[in-house]
């Protein structure tokens, strides 16, 4: 699942306008569905469905509610993340929640299979009360062999859209695209180690514009399966080359030591400008100093990027 709380930050201020329920924190009944007896105002929470990667449940109001707010989250982690910005669980709720005025029915969708998560309600009426339910997702895919298939579009001279789409055996996946001439430098072994140890797992069509490529360059589009029983499928390759005129040459340069945990050291002409990027083409690092700290990178298989004079070369980089 793409983390649900990647936009934490950019609502951070969103918080400050709470401060009506600062309060001890509730802790819920797990189970309770949101019906409480003899409760007069709060949500019925009805999980409608629930499969490997959506979640969809109904919220019907009770007398006396005004207004509610809901959200999920994992097992676990709606009482860090509320002590990590110094707020109540409730007070969480109502700053990050969606919030209501009516009866709706929602669906969450892109969440991991087999995962166990908690809606929460907090409802706002002649009372306020924080109701929870849990709620699990299904395994993904079956016993059989999974796969991907790859197919490349929308080439262009530094873009390409790569749609990479699971069979119905495949409980998860992972894809990434490489420089043909990086990939047959490297030991197969590496590649698919790196491949096995991805942060980036999906578990439906993954659909992704590349905007970092180099022009007239040849290279592999890879992706790589598992099925139920957490068995991997095949390897699989899609070549492409990108538009225009290749700005390669042959940089005379030397990388050490790689892989390294902290410190990389490249010689390079003077003026070489150095992008360290992720096998999804996200930049990582940016740097012009001829040694590099990548200790807060997590471990795994980078791309070093380094121009002079506009020529450009590409070298891959270890972090362990």
């Amino acid at each position: 699942m793409k983390k649900i709380f990647s936009l934490f930050f950019v609502a951070l201020f969103g918080i400050l306008a709470f401060s009506s329920c600062q309060k001890e924190e509730v802790k819920p009944d797990n189970n309770n569905n949101g019906d409480i007896t003899g409760q007069t105002s709060g949500v019925n929470t009805t999980i409608v469905n629930a499969d490997a990667t959506r979640i969809t449940a109904s919220f019907a109001m009770k007398p006396n509610t005004n207004e509610y707010s809901i959200m999920i989250v994992g097992a676990g982690e709606i009482t860090q993340f509320a002590r990590m910005f110094g707020f109540t669980v409730e007070g969480y709720v109502n700053a990050w929640g969606l919030h209501y005025t009516t009866d709706t029915t929602y669906t969450w969708t892109e969440m991991e299979p087999e995962t166990d998560y908690y809606i929460y309600v907090l409802s706002f009426g002649s009372d306020t009360i924080l109701d929870s339910t849990a709620v699990r997702t299904t395994i993904n895919g079956d016993g059989g062999t999974a796969s991907v298939t790859i197919t490349v579009s929308e080439i262009g001279d530094t873009t390409a859209r790569v749609i990479v789409t699971p069979n119905t055996s495949t409980a998860g996946f992972t894809d990434m695209i490489i420089e043909k001439g990086v990939f047959e430098t490297l030991p197969l072994d590496t590649v698919m180690s790196y491949l096995y140890e991805s942060p980036y797992w999906y578990y439906e069509t993954d659909n992704h514009l590349w905007y970092t490529l180099n022009p007239g360059t040849d290279y592999y589009a890879l992706g790589l399966a598992y099925n139920a029983n957490h068995e991997w499928g095949p390897l699989a390759r899609e070549e492409f080359r990108t538009n225009g005129s290749s700005n390669a040459q042959n940089i005379s340069i030397s990388i050490y030591p790689n892989p390294t945990a902290d410190l990389l050291h490249v010689e390079a002409p003077k003026g070489a400008r150095m992008q360290i990027l992720d096998m999804k083409g996200n930049m990582m690092m940016n740097s012009t100093e001829s040694t590099m700290n990548i200790s807060k990178l997590p471990h795994g298989l980078y791309m070093l990027r380094i121009t002079v004079d506009g020529h450009t070369t590409i070298r891959p980089v270890c972090k362990r």
